[in-house]
This record gives structure tokens, sequence and C-alpha cells, in this order.
């Protein structure tokens, strides 16, 4: 029967079975995307549990009156009405990522009841490598010993850092297997190699898959010891260039959230010379589950809640 219907209208039965097949090709592409996003797979295999720290926010507020004039006619004479309404506006606002004492002081491992582990890192550095008239673009990012225990990077080749090489402050790296070929040109002859960038001599101790998401907190060439970072180089006061991920108990992503937002108000504020004048009176620590960090970046939002609704309504249409 499909045989009789092809050869007596091939044009309108080609059009038909081309559209088809588009409409199945996309719909397993965006299958394939979300399960890559949001999926339970290396190196996000606990992403139901995961707590994204990502930005602090603090704002200096000023209650302002508003005055509502109302008038009206009551039996021929005209009457005025008045009201109040007063709000919080916000004269300075702050946002950025966090200073590493403030992450070890109010959310660690040990303050949080909620927490399995944590991990604090740097957001992504960018450094030009030049090698073999030949430049790279290297994304860094700092790492203690906890962030390859709560991702799950497959790893190639060599091993990941110790606590040992935290501590010690070792020039020890561990680079992508994407990085390992495009640089050594195999993975054979990356191990044990160095990289030469920031005045010093890195050596390569392992290799890892790269993560195939947009997961800010994952994506990087080169991941170096936190303790690489001089103290010195930390910000002052709560703000500075670090944000952190918590491992939930029992994958309780919800409690670690409540738990974050209810420690927050407990925070005392700094005094205005260590905030550049800034008196602040309001504090937000901008944490997410992974649902929520995705649906943001996917729908470049400013409301997780609701961004995560309208994520959940496209994936269901």
């Amino acid at each position: 029967m499909a045989w009789r219907v092809l050869r007596r209208h091939p044009f309108y039965t080609a059009v038909s079975l081309f559209g088809i097949s588009f409409t199945l090709a996309v719909l397993m592409l965006m299958v394939a995307w979300f399960q890559n996003q949001f999926g339970a797979r290396p190196p996000l295999s606990n992403a139901a549990s995961l707590v994204y720290l990502k930005q602090l926010q603090q704002k200096q507020l000023q209650q302002d009156t508003i005055w509502k004039v109302d008038s009206s006619r009551v039996n021929g004479v005209w009457q005025k009405d008045s009201t109040r309404e007063i709000v919080n506006n916000a004269s300075w606002t702050s946002q950025s990522g966090f200073s590493k004492d403030f992450l070890t002081r109010f959310f660690s491992a040990e303050k949080l009841t909620t927490a399995e582990k944590i991990t604090v890192m740097t957001q992504w550095h960018s450094y030009d490598v030049f090698s073999n008239n030949k430049k790279y673009n290297l994304r860094t990012r700092h790492v203690d010993a906890a962030y390859f225990t709560i991702f799950n990077f497959k790893v190639l080749k060599g091993r990941t850092f110790s606590p040992a090489d935290i501590d010690q402050r070792a020039l020890h790296i561990i680079i992508t297997a994407d990085l390992a070929r495009r640089y050594f040109g195999s993975l054979e002859q990356a191990v044990g190699e160095q990289i030469v960038f920031d005045n010093n001599n890195f050596t390569v101790i392992g290799i890892v898959e790269e993560a195939r998401t947009n997961n800010e907190f994952l994506n990087a060439d080169v991941f170096l010891p936190i303790t690489y970072i001089d103290a010195a180089k930390d910000a002052n006061g709560y703000f500075g260039s670090f944000v952190a991920v918590v491992q939930s108990r029992q994958a309780n992503a919800a409690a670690t959230l409540a738990e974050i937002e209810k420690i927050t108000p407990s925070i005392p504020f700094l005094d205005p010379s260590q905030n550049n004048g800034a008196n602040f009176n309001y504090m937000k620590v901008k944490a997410y589950d992974h649902m929520q960090l995705n649906a943001l970046n996917f729908l470049y939002a400013d409301d997780a809640n609701e961004s995560k609704r309208k994520l959940l309504l496209i994936v269901g249409s």
C-alpha cells in the first residue's frame, strides 16, 4: 500500500516523509541535549544532591515613604483621602563571588548539618600559553581535594589531587583529554610533562575526560590546587572569586537550600570601612539546586524557581 501511494504521489509522499524524519531527528537531539544537561551521568552522577553557592548579594536599603492622595465626591462635596506606603529601596547593591574566608567561616561542612561534603573552588581564569609557535588559551580552575569526589570525572590517565597535593601547595595540575591531545599530541605523552604559565612549571599528574555540559562549575581545561592562590590575593571581606558546591545528605538538596537561607540572616554585616563605605543591611546567598542552575543558564533569567517551572513546562510540552 505504501509503495503504491509513493508511486502515485511521489512528491507529496517525499515531503511528508521528510517532515516526519526531520521532526523525529529534532526530538532525538532535544532528548539527548536534556539528558546531557540534566541527567545523572559523570561527572554529574550526584546531580540530584548538589547545591551550588554561586553569588553573594548585599544591598544598602533605605526606607522611602510614598504618599497617595485620592479624591472622591461625597454628597456633592469633594473630599481628599491620603494613604502612605513604606518601601525599601536599594541605594547601593553589590554582587559577586565569595571570599574563601566567608565560605569556610559560615558554610563549611561542619556548619551545614545537611551537607555530606563541600568543595570550594575558584571561578575559572584564563591564561595564554605559547608552545611550538602555537597559542593556547587555558581555562584554569583552582580546586580542593573534595572537588573530584563530588564531581566524578572519568580519570583516563594518572590520578586526581591528594590531600598532600593541596596541603603542600604542589605545582601539580590535572588537564582534560582535549587539552592533552592538542598540547602534547596524545594522552600517553602528557602525564609527567610540564606546562609553563603564571611564571611556574606545572607538572601534569592526571588527565580527565572533559565535561560535555555548560555547567559553569565544571568547565575548565586545567585544574590546580586551591592553595596555589596566595592568601594575600583573596579578597578582603565577604566578596571574592570563590564559589562552592555542597553535596547534600540523602540527596536532599531542598534541605540544604533551606539551611543556607536560615543561616544567612545570622551572618554579621561588616563595617562600612571594609565595604568601600557601603553600609549594607541586606544579604542574600544565591544558592541553587542542579535543576535551578541549569534553568537559569538556559533561560537567562534571575528567578530560579520561576525558571525551573518554565523549563519543566517546556520539557513537558
